[in-house]
C-alpha cells in the first residue's frame, strides 16, 4: 500500500502541474499496485482521479468508466463519503453531456450524503456544480439563490474555487442589482435543508 500511495502522490503533484499525460501514466501505475494488494479503497480513489483526468481530456465516456466503477466500490463498502464523491463525478458528467436534468438527479444525491456528512467541502463543490445545471437551464435567480451558500473557501480545488466566482459574476451579469439585492436577502434566511427542498 506504502509504494501505490507514494506513485499516486507522485501522480497528484503532476495533475495539480497540468501534466495529465505523466499523471495517469503514474495513477494506471499506483491501480495496478493498489488491485494486486487488494486495496479496494484505495482502488476506488484512484479510479476517481483517472475518471477526473479523462473528463478534462473531454474523453467522458471513459470518465463515465472509471467513475461508475469507483461508485460500485464505494457501495460496497459503505464509504458515503466515498459514494458522495463518485455522485459528484458522474453528475459533472451528465452536466458535460447537457444532460442537466440527469446531472441533477445525482448531485443531488450527493448533497443529501454531504449534508449527513456535514462535509462542507463536499456541499460547497456539489452546490456550485447544481449552480451551473441551473444557469444552462435558464433558471438564473435560483442559481443565484444556490450560489450563495458556496463559500470558495471550503473548496479544496483551485480551479472549482476559481470557476465558483465566475459563476457568481456570470449570473450576477444576467440579472438585476434589485434581483441580486432580493435573493441575497432571502438567502440569509435561508438554511441548507431549504436549499435541499427547492432543488429537489
Amino acid at each position: 500500500m506504502g509504494m501505490a500511495s507514494a506513485i499516486c502522490n507522485m501522480a497528484d503533484i503532476y495533475k495539480q502541474d497540468e501534466d495529465y499525460k505523466k499523471a495517469e501514466e503514474l495513477f494506471t501505475e499506483g491501480l495496478a499496485v493498489f488491485r494486486e494488494t487488494g486495496h479496494i479503497s484505495g482502488v476506488a480513489e484512484v479510479l476517481l482521479s483517472l475518471g477526473e483526468i479523462r473528463k478534462i481530456k473531454g474523453d467522458l465516456s471513459k470518465a463515465k468508466d472509471f467513475f461508475d466503477e469507483a461508485l460500485s466500490i464505494q457501495e460496497k463498502i459503505a464509504n458515503e463519503r466515498g459514494i458522495a464523491k463518485a455522485l459528484i463525478a458522474l453528475g459533472e458528467v451528465y452536466y458535460e453531456t447537457k444532460d442537466y436534468k440527469k446531472a441533477q438527479e445525482y448531485l443531488y444525491k450527493s448533497l443529501r450524503r454531504a449534508a449527513k456528512l456535514k462535509a462542507t467541502g463536499l456541499i460547497a463543490i456539489t452546490l456550485a456544480d447544481v449552480t451551473k445545471c441551473l444557469l444552462s437551464s435558464g433558471q438564473e435567480e435560483l442559481a443565484y439563490e444556490v450560489i450563495t451558500f458556496v463559500s470558495p473557501e471550503l473548496i479544496d480545488d483551485e480551479r472549482m474555487k476559481k470557476e465558483v466566482k465566475e459563476i457568481t459574476k456570470q449570473i450576477e451579469s444576467k440579472l438585476t442589482k434589485q434581483n441580486i439585492d432580493n435573493i441575497s436577502k432571502k438567502a440569509k434566511t435561508k438554511k441548507l435543508e431549504d436549499i435541499l427542498k427547492i432543488i429537489k
